[in-house]
């Protein structure tokens, strides 16, 4: 499975003849290893405290699988973990992540919806979810626990330490791939990852039991972290998702780190940065017009802490704020919107600046796709996507 290192499996769709209910299946998946940055090992400072956490899911669901009924018909799959600093490098905080399937891009209404993986009930839900699970992980993996709605089981299960590895692998993520490890800003807030939308039955999930999506610390709640996006020649990527985790960018003489929406992303990931022809080595990387052979993004789980806000500000004012760094000795991020250009208000995209390099955690990273840019990048155009 291409978002979980060591899986055999995925989900795919059903077979052409099979998929009358929408259901979905496991099919083997005998492909090579997908491309995929490799990321440092974690060091755990021993005084460190970051991979405390405590998730009350108990508090919302079912734990007795006892009192699992026989009157459903479709069995949905919340499967999570939580990313901490023992299992992944540079991670700031504790932070969840559920499990989606994402349906192929066709001309049906479920063209890239992303959904909880889901079957129809066969023979009983213990069963069915048993068999479901060994052929996504190889393995037999326990029911944390279940929430009824309807005629719908939801099954919880939680995967954080279910290889008992690391993840030191951040995966090209591509419109194909059918499993996503999503963020619970993207669920909740954005209601799509990337460019696909999230069915409402995920998302209302978590608004009717808000108690499963905050993580806590001494009883209070953690930092829920945004999804954000930085773009760049498809190439560079690695070094950024990396050396970037322990080193400052170069020629940034205030070590101020940008990140953005997906939209504006695309302008510094498909584009050069003033619209000319960039070569580097001596090879060319774009055309006469700055436009990028290949270009990409990374996707990130960013924190942004105490936050001081650039909103309806000038170039100027902008800049200013930028060069003195003035808004770190409170702040660990800035947010900018909205700008005022000799006169004229211009609605801008969100770029956020963060402090330090701990505060930006790589998810995946992504080839532009060529066919949806616009000959100059346009804030207003939605149909930016990737490969």
């Amino acid at each position: 499975m291409n978002t979980i290192s060591n899986y055999k499996q995925k989900i795919q769709t059903m077979k052409k003849g099979e998929t009358k209910n929408n259901a979905i299946t496991i099919v083997e998946n005998n492909n090579d290893l997908p491309m995929h940055i490799k990321l440092d090992t974690p060091i755990i400072d021993p005084k460190s405290d970051c991979f405390k956490y405590e998730y009350n899911i108990n508090n919302a669901i079912n734990t007795n699988v006892k009192d699992i009924g026989k009157n459903y018909k479709t069995i949905s799959f919340c499967i999570y973990r939580i990313n901490n600093c023992k299992i992944q490098d540079n991670v700031k905080f504790p932070f969840l992540q559920y499990l989606l399937y994402k349906y192929p891009e066709s001309s049906d209404k479920t063209s890239n919806l992303m959904v909880f993986p889901f079957i129809k009930i066969k023979q009983s839900v213990k069963a069915d979810s048993k068999k479901f699970i060994k052929k996504l992980v190889n393995k037999d993996v326990k029911i944390k626990g279940f929430i009824e709605n309807k005629n719908t089981i939801f099954l919880f299960y939680d995967f954080t330490s279910i290889d008992a590895q690391v993840i030191d692998k951040v995966y090209q993520l591509q419109k194909r791939n059918t499993l996503w490890w999503c963020l619970i800003d993207e669920i909740c807030n954005h209601k799509q990852v990337i460019k696909f939308p999230v069915h409402k039955s995920v998302f209302e999930l978590f608004y009717n039991n808000p108690v499963i999506i905050y993580l806590k610390k001494e009883n209070k709640r953690l930092e829920i972290p945004i999804v954000a996006f930085y773009g760049n020649y498809f190439n560079f990527l690695p070094v950024i998702a990396t050396l970037g985790q322990k080193t400052n960018i170069a020629n940034n003489k205030n070590n101020n780190l940008f990140f953005s929406s997906f939209d504006r992303a695309i302008r510094f990931g498909a584009w050069t940065e003033n619209y000319s022809e960039k070569s580097v080595y001596g090879d060319k990387i774009s055309d006469y017009f700055g436009k990028y052979n290949k270009g990409g993004l990374i996707r990130f789980a960013l924190f942004l802490g105490n936050i001081d806000l650039l909103i309806d500000n000038s170039m100027s004012q902008v800049s200013e704020t930028l060069s003195k760094n003035d808004w770190k000795k409170n702040n660990q991020s800035l947010y900018i919107n909205d700008i005022d250009f000799d006169g004229v208000h211009l609605k801008t995209k969100p770029e956020y600046v963060v402090k330090h390099f701990t505060q930006q955690t790589p998810l995946s990273y992504h080839e532009i796709d060529q066919n949806t840019l616009t000959p100059v990048w346009e804030s207003d155009y939605v149909r930016y996507n990737i490969v």
